[in-house]
């Protein structure tokens, strides 16, 4: 017993002598890779992961987080080989939870509605055919919870737009590639309501939000604002990639750059920040780690009380 209370005491100790929380960019890459980065400083950032997913992913597309410290990874799978599937993993320790949903068939789209806590937004291909847009329930797998009819040509990135704004309204945005933005309710999931024109765009792949602006990654390596519904073509210093994910620190983008192999932010005037080598970047996403005292707290709580129960039975 004496053991046990000494190792508990000294582990809410160290927990609650860790610093505050760290700002991180979490990337899909490579085909296989899932990993944190610190963002930190300009430049060339450290490609060394501060934490490691999985090593048995395959085909790797969008990546999200919800606000109860978890991140999710959609795989597309290797058709005949592997199948496609949700994952679901711890965001500080990078433990594997579950599979959100498992299956024979591809995954491309994340997005995650604090409107509906221990739900994520998914779009791909659930059945043969077509992709389809559809609600999950995080804490089981394979619970869908609503999804619409098949919405007929390839989708890439989806993005979670919670309140109306200034030329923004409330739903889902979802980017097909064959030249589109659609708006998604988020509740029912229909498309256009509220009714709204589809948004063109040559080739999105990726669409995050600052304000009362989205932004749009494309495959022909440019960067689209909608400004109150003004579109304007950001001029992206360097360019010449092809942009698939794309997220946001609350005041610059990260964009994760195929072609190019880099997780890479940029001001919203298009102008480069800092970078990090990640070849075959896909999927990108923007986290702040829960205060590491929070987790000390908990366990000088859990301490306490096993030491209570110990006591009152010695036998165990």
């Amino acid at each position: 017993m004496k053991s046990s209370r000494l190792f508990f005491s000294s582990l809410a100790a160290a927990a609650l002598s860790v610093g505050s929380a760290s700002a991180n960019v979490i990337v899909s890459y490579g085909g296989s890779n899932l990993a944190m980065f610190a963002d930190s400083g300009t430049g060339n950032i450290s490609s060394t992961p501060l934490v490691t997913y999985s090593t048995t992913l395959s085909n790797v597309q969008a990546v999200v987080t919800d606000n109860s410290g978890h991140v999710y990874v959609a795989e597309y799978g290797t058709p005949g080989l592997y199948n496609g599937n949700v994952k679901m993993y711890d965001i500080a320790s990078g433990a594997f939870i579950r599979n959100v949903i498992t299956g024979s068939y591809g995954f491309t789209g994340l997005a995650f509605n604090p409107a509906n806590a221990g739900e994520i937004i998914v779009m791909g291909q659930y059945s043969s055919g077509a992709s389809q847009l559809g609600r999950w329930n995080t804490s089981t797998t394979g619970s869908n919870v609503t999804a619409n009819s098949a919405l007929g040509v390839p989708y890439a990135g989806l993005y979670y737009n919670p309140t109306t704004t200034v030329g923004i309204q409330e739903g889902i945005y979802a980017a097909a590639p064959a030249g589109a933005v659609q708006q998604y309710n988020s509740s029912t999931l229909v498309w256009g309501s509220p009714a709204i024109p589809d948004i063109g765009v040559a080739g999105p792949n990726g669409i995050t939000g600052i304000g009362n602006d989205l932004y749009f990654s494309t495959n022909g390596g440019v960067i689209v604002k909608d400004s109150g519904g003004v579109l304007t073509t950001l001029s992206i210093n360097p360019g010449g990639d092809n942009y698939y994910g794309i997220t946001n620190n609350g005041t610059d983008l990260w964009l994760a750059q195929y072609s190019t192999g880099y997780a890479a932010r940029y001001n919203t005037s298009g102008v480069l920040q800092s970078y990090i080598s990640a070849p075959g970047a896909v999927g990108i996403a923007y986290t702040t780690i829960p205060e590491p005292s929070a987790y000390g707290m908990a366990l000088v709580a859990g301490a306490a009380l096993l030491t209570r129960r110990k006591r009152r039975n010695p036998i165990a």
